[in-house]
């Protein structure tokens, strides 16, 4: 789940890899969606699980949107994850 960032925030069903190219349009329209249905706020009167989960959720959508909107952020984070990901496959081609 190394490209978490872009499946809580970008990618759809149809749509299975990250890549640098983003719609800003449709990565704001989606965060203030996510952040209407998630936001803290609207959990207030919830027991305090929900409100940790809603917490959670909130800033995963956050932190995944600051990340997804900025280009250079964008291109660190896929190269990053890309290097974690040749790690994962490497590694497991040595243990298997």
């Amino acid at each position: 789940m190394s490209s978490i960032f872009f499946w809580v925030i970008i990618l759809s069903p149809c749509r299975t890899e990250p890549t640098y190219d983003v719609d800003k349009g449709q990565l704001e329209a989606r965060y203030k969606r996510l952040q209407k249905e998630l936001h803290p706020d609207k959990f207030g009167g919830r027991d305090a699980q929900q409100q940790e989960y809603s917490a959670e959720q909130s800033s995963l959508v956050n932190h995944a949107y600051v990340k997804l909107k900025s280009p250079l952020q964008r291109a660190l984070y896929l190269v990053s994850t890309a290097f974690m990901n040749m790690g994962i496959l490497h590694a497991c081609k040595i243990l298997c």
